[in-house]
């Protein structure tokens, strides 16, 4: 993977001296402008992983495999990526197969080299990496007393809840499926009743209180609420619904072909017996551009 940020030489650099002629040619107080050189050369270590994606949007998992160096080459120059690190990359993916945090990078204008620090973000792309034998990775994904809803990310439990509520008579508005909807997920209508409906979908360890929820407040007919470690709070409400997990992981578990390959993927590894490798990568990078 590389960046750009040339500066006037003709042959290979060490890293003083591409220092001192980008501070030269850039300027020395404004480092800031080649940020993502420094982040390349300080940051991104040998075995790191990382993602990346086409014009026509496949996606790439790859393993840096090199220290940082420049190449000055006319190919390089003509693609604007001088500064670099050699990576070994995984066969092109679908959206569907690349954690939804890693996907929302490539939304809107990010940095052009991203840290990626959750969790279930990182786990799975260990996890596919090790599956992925041309990238020959071995790295440690410890599975001991991990429940699929623990593995998954938020948006694998929006999915999974969306699913569970179609498979209930439910039709999902995917107009409705935006960030802007304050206080619920997406609103669905009921096939026969028409009736209509919102999901909230909390991960990790955060309460829902029935009474915030009221379906009158929101303009429906019912709230499904789903929490994956957090408690329901405050006293039952008619047409408000409180999901169980242990009623999702079984969903799943019934229907393993209705769930999306994120999920599917968890459910596949959970039924394997946990890996134990060489150390963890230190970062998971995302480059957006290149």
């Amino acid at each position: 993977m590389g960046v750009g940020w040339r500066v006037d030489s003709d042959g290979p650099l060490d890293w003083p001296a591409y220092l001192e002629m980008a501070g030269d040619k850039y300027g020395r107080k404004g480092k800031k402008r080649y940020a993502t050189v420094i982040q390349l050369h300080d940051k991104v270590q040998e075995g790191d992983l990382c993602w990346t994606r086409d014009l026509e949007g496949n996606y790439y998992l790859g393993v840096v495999e090199s220290d940082w160096f420049y190449d000055a080459s006319e190919a390089s120059r003509q693609y604007d990526m001088v500064n670099l690190r050699r990576c070994r990359w995984s066969p092109k993916m679908s959206v569907d197969q690349v954690p939804g945090k890693v996907v929302n990078s490539f939304v809107g204008r990010r940095p052009t080299l991203q840290s990626i620090k959750e969790p279930s973000a990182v786990a799975y792309s260990f996890a596919l990496a090790n599956q992925a034998t041309v990238l020959g990775t071995d790295y440690p994904v410890s599975l001991t007393s991990a429940r699929l809803l623990d593995l998954i990310s938020f948006d694998d439990c929006e999915d999974l809840v969306g699913i569970y509520l179609q498979s209930k008579g439910y039709f999902l508005v995917p107009s409705s499926c935006k960030k802007s909807t304050v206080g619920y997920e997406y609103l669905l209508q009921h096939r026969e009743t028409g009736k209509t409906a919102v999901a909230q979908v909390k991960k990790g360890k955060v309460d829902l209180n029935q009474t915030h929820f009221e379906p009158a407040r929101l303009a429906v007919d019912r709230v499904f609420l789903f929490t994956t470690e957090g408690q329901y709070l405050g006293e039952p409400h008619a047409g408000v619904v409180c999901l169980s997990p242990d009623t999702l992981i079984e969903f799943a578990q019934a229907h393993p072909d209705w769930m999306p390959y994120r999920i599917r993927f968890w459910m596949d590894r959970l039924s394997q017996p946990s890996e134990a490798g060489s150390p963890q990568p230190s970062a998971l990078e995302v480059e957006t551009a290149s």
